[in-house]
Order: structure tokens, then sequence, then C-alpha cells
């Protein structure tokens, strides 16, 4: 699975791509989108799961 982003230059591999949005299923890399995952609360709060997103669903993209 390649990030699918029309500019990464990155070559395809397993660790580099790794991540596929939980909104459209796009495959992308570290560069070309945000990991999701749980985050720890402030304290006395209750961790919270946050999506992993592609550049085109909203998650971080290194190029702009």
């Amino acid at each position: 699975m390649s990030c699918q982003h029309p500019n990464c230059l990155i070559l395809a591999s397993s660790e580099v791509h790794k991540y596929q949005c939980d909104i459209c299923n796009t495959p992308f890399c570290s560069d070309h989108g945000t990991a999701g995952g749980d985050r720890e609360g402030r304290e006395g709060e209750v961790a919270q799961a946050y999506p992993s997103q592609c550049w085109k669903c909203g998650g971080f993209n290194a190029d702009e």
C-alpha cells in the first residue's frame, strides 16, 4: 500500500506508508496525514480516541 498523495516522493515501504484514513480509507505516509490513536486527556479527564486522517480529510499535510 503506497501513499496516494499526488506529490509523495517517498518510496513504497510498509513502515513509511502504514497509515490508512479512517474517513475515506486512503493510504498515506506520515508526511501526508495525521495518524490517529488514543490521546491522554488532561488530569482528571478520560483519554479520547482520534481518527487517522489523510490530507484530503483534514489531516496534517507536510507539503503546505
